[in-house]
């Protein structure tokens, strides 16, 4: 059994031609002999492009299987927030699993969110959301809650997960969109109080620490 993981293809930022992309994807991919490939996010701002493009890549392969996840990006335009939760799509895999045969693995997949608890204005949620309508690449993302919220959801959807696994005593690999850990995140040089305030607010929307320290429970 042979699994690929990548992410981050920003296809439509990178100006790439996407049917040469597709079929370089597929040729490698088969040649690998990989069974199944999965995607951790980002490969259009525009979900329904995203999502298009690995529906061809799937036409494209005999023997291996697609599994996607939404970062950031893929969420800008094209889907709804209800859309990313409930797709009828085979090839999405947020809030799903597989188990790999003949093996005790299960792999996990859930597109992740970002509560500010990487940075030090974790507890002023108000001061974070108010820089990120401004600046962040994100502000065009309509969610029914606000950020902490919604990564709570995010975190009960991989408890259970994480339990249900447990219980049938798999040994798990999960896969994410966003940071888990800080160490993750390598602290740039700043010159200035102001590029710390840059930095500190942009490291709020990179993960959560919460989904580190729930991962690593669910090891113990």
């Amino acid at each position: 059994m042979k699994i690929a993981v990548s992410s981050d293809l920003h296809l439509d930022l990178n100006h790439a031609k996407v049917a040469e992309i597709i079929t370089q994807h597929a040729y490698y991919l088969t040649w690998q002999e990989i069974d199944h490939y999965f995607f951790a996010g980002d490969a259009f701002n525009d979900f329904e492009q995203t999502s298009a493009y690995f529906a061809e890549l799937q036409s494209q392969l005999p023997t291996t299987k697609v599994h996607y996840l939404a970062g950031n990006h893929d969420m800008l335009k094209g889907v709804t927030y209800e859309q990313l939760e409930n797709l009828d799509d085979d090839l999405y895999f947020h809030n799903r699993f597989i188990d790999i045969r003949q093996t005790n693995w299960r792999i996990i997949g859930n597109n992740g969110w970002y509560d500010y608890s990487f940075s030090t204005y974790e507890s002023n949620i108000k001061e974070v959301a108010k820089w990120k309508r401004v600046y962040w690449v994100d502000r065009p993302i309509m969610q029914p809650m606000n950020d902490p919220e919604r990564m709570a959801i995010v975190l009960h959807q991989v408890e259970e997960n994480l339990k249900q696994a447990h219980n049938q005593q798999k040994q798990v690999i999960f896969m994410t969109h966003f940071a888990p850990i800080r160490e993750a995140l390598p602290h740039p040089l700043v010159e200035s109080a102001r590029r710390e305030r840059m930095w500190e607010m942009t490291t709020a929307m990179l993960g959560s620490r919460h989904l580190g320290a729930l991962l690593a429970d669910s090891q113990k």
